[in-house]
């Protein structure tokens, strides 16, 4: 699968923004925490995860002040204890393709739609979920690092 990641390298970051002034394209180069790479496929993590095929993906406001190093860090996706990689691109239109044993809820076929991956208790398997999982505000997690 293509991707467009960002690695929370902060020597880089600051290199990258420090160019940035005298070198407008700095964000393309190898300098820069941007990556542009092929991902191997692996197995799935778990017996509740499913693999998914990408038809459409967008890259929004977020995505690209953060490839373009505009992003606050105080407020930013790279900023979140335990990160070291973000990928771009989370406007995502799928179809399942692959299921773990122990899904039961969806199948190989179903069209899906991605909501953002940050870590909390569902995708790190916690038992039981903080009340904030369970109220589906996975974004405030209280297991995020």
């Amino acid at each position: 699968m293509h991707s467009i990641y960002f690695d929370l390298n902060i020597p880089k970051f600051l290199l990258t923004k420090a160019l940035s002034k005298i070198w407008k394209n700095v964000c393309y180069s190898v300098i820069s925490p941007i990556s542009f790479d092929d991902l191997k496929e692996t197995q799935l993590p778990g017996p509740k995860w499913v693999r998914v095929k990408n038809h459409l993906s967008g890259i929004c406001g977020s995505d690209l002040s953060l490839f373009f190093l505009e992003a606050n860090p105080k407020i930013s996706l790279a900023a979140l204890p335990g990160l070291s990689r973000v990928f771009l691109g989370h406007e995502i239109c799928s179809e399942i393709v692959e299921t773990g044993n122990n899904v039961t809820s969806l199948k190989v076929g179903d069209r899906v739609v991605f909501q953002k991956m940050l870590p909390n208790c569902f995708n790190k398997e916690i038992h039981p979920p903080c009340v904030h999982c369970q109220a589906g505000n996975y974004a405030i997690c209280e297991n995020q690092s």
